[in-house]
């Protein structure tokens, strides 16, 4: 039998929803520039352009913050289509 580590038992707690599903969109077919929303954590709720992605398990969001357009890189699992 195989362990799964606490950590990342706890990480999927933190990403299922109230029903405990996590939702794993598949990215290959998001484009360049697709409107995104951040479903998870401190930025959830806000929108930004999907840019690329950052292994298979990352994707790199452009995202409006303080006038100033932000690169920023979350995991695949937090963020849906707008």
């Amino acid at each position: 039998m195989l362990a799964v580590p606490d950590a990342v038992v706890d990480a999927l707690k933190a990403w299922a929803s109230d029903d405990g599903c996590v939702v794993m969109e598949a990215a290959g077919n998001i484009r360049r520039d697709e409107r995104l929303r951040i479903t998870k954590g401190p930025f959830a709720r806000l929108e930004g352009l999907f840019q690329a992605r950052e292994g298979k398990d990352c994707v790199i969001q452009l995202l409006e913050i303080m006038r100033r357009s932000q690169r920023l890189e979350f995991p695949a699992t937090v963020v849906a289509r707008a």
